[in-house]
């Protein structure tokens, strides 16, 4: 039995990713009503990573998020590892899915087989329990860089021309956009490119310190180490083989969020693809010169403990030594990138372009992560409190909470 958009809740996937968590605020700022599937771990389930999201919330931003209905399950997993009960529920309950779990491993891994277990085997685990569960409406988050190696410009009406990838993670994305594509039995597929998402405009919040804020984590624990350290300008630049002239295009996450919720919300927007990209890419010479920047608060801050070694003169050599043998698996990624064309999202929400980002956000971007130890939550960030949270769910299955 297919439902429709009707139907009063919406599934969420990737709900405690960075993405996730926006989507979450945003849609049930919307008044949608959210199921999220969360996977449980060895030392906390579902449900405390959901409590301690909204706590984020609560903490930094000063928002109260409604608890939503929570499922304990993984993509990864057939049926997405519910029970018979929680599936007979979301069947009868829910009218769309917005699939945005992911993982962001560049290079696949021997130990878990990711990113191709979450990218492509989770993407294909969605499609069936959508097509088993009559869910006919999809909205797909995907990435820009599907579009591999390829150089000038790229439309959001193409996909799969030939293109070399250039890493497993963009490889993996390809391959399950391509499977959302092909799952032609669905009624609406809308597919969400996004391309390098990275945290908020207000706070600089993020929950994950991959990409943008490699080079910046890489070159840390050496800054940590020394008392002098420091890297010549342009240092950056000729590690990475760069000019500087090079673009990347950052786009902030509560931006990304609040372009895919407006449309999510408006039915006559659905089917579509969508570049959530800026047309104001960041040079990559302002980047190195605030990442070098950034090194150089680093060194000056107080260590908490332990005591920093003296610099010696070849400290700046050996720093950009192991700044380059740690970056070699983001080459691709520190390419120039293509011009990312966004007709159909400018023609879908006029009035949200994509903001620049300046050099006093870049800093606070930047700032953040370093605040945080490069990990969130940080090292004694806070204890999990319990949620104070509404609970209007309509005769769930005994597995849901909300």
């Amino acid at each position: 039995m297919s439902r429709t958009s009707d139907s009063p809740f919406i599934l969420l996937t990737g709900a405690t990713g960075l993405l996730g968590r926006f989507l979450l605020h945003d849609l049930s700022a919307q008044g949608r009503r959210v199921v999220v599937l969360v996977r449980g771990a060895k030392t906390i389930g579902a449900e405390a990573r959901v409590d301690e999201l909204l706590c984020d919330w609560r903490e930094v931003a000063g928002v109260e998020v409604p608890r939503p209905v929570i499922l304990e399950g993984d993509v990864r997993s057939p049926g997405l590892g519910l029970p018979a009960s929680a599936q007979e529920w979301v069947a009868a309950n829910v009218g769309e899915v917005v699939h945005s779990a992911a993982s962001l491993a560049f290079d696949r891994r021997e130990s878990d087989g990711e990113p191709y277990a979450s990218n492509v085997g989770g993407t294909a685990n969605v499609l069936a329990f959508c097509r088993t569960a009559g869910l006919r409406r999809l909205h797909h988050v995907s990435t820009a860089y599907v579009c591999g190696l390829r150089r000038g410009r790229v439309f959001e009406t193409e996909l799969d021309v030939g293109q070399t990838s250039g890493n497993d993670y963009e490889r993996s994305k390809l391959e399950s956009e391509r499977a959302v594509r092909d799952a032609d039995w669905l009624d609406v597929r809308t597919v969400y490119r996004p391309s390098i998402v990275v945290g908020d405009l207000v706070h600089g919040f993020t929950s994950t310190f991959h990409g943008f804020y490699k080079p910046l984590r890489i070159v840390q624990p050496f800054v940590e180490s020394f008392l002098l350290a420091s890297l010549e300008p342009g240092s950056l630049l000729d590690v990475l083989g760069m000019t500087g002239a090079e673009r990347k295009n950052l786009v902030p996450v509560d931006w990304v969020s609040a372009v895919m919720t407006r449309i999510i919300c408006d039915p006559s927007l659905h089917g579509g693809t969508y570049h959530l990209a800026s047309t104001r890419p960041t040079s990559v010479g302002l980047l190195c010169r605030i990442f070098e920047q950034m090194v150089m608060e680093m060194a000056e801050r107080p260590k908490v403990a332990g005591v920093r070694t003296p610099a010696s003169a070849c400290d700046a050599a050996v720093l950009a030594r192991l700044f380059g043998d740690q970056m070699e698996v983001y080459r691709a990624y520190w390419r120039d990138d293509p011009e990312f064309d966004v007709t159909a999202t400018s023609r879908a929400v006029p009035d949200l372009p994509a903001p620049p980002l300046d050099e006093a956000t870049l800093r606070r971007l930047c700032r953040f992560a370093i605040d945080a130890g490069f990990r969130w939550p940080p090292a004694g960030h806070h204890l999990l409190k319990p949620a104070a949270a509404s609970r209007e769910v309509s005769s769930p299955a005994p597995v849901c909470r909300g």
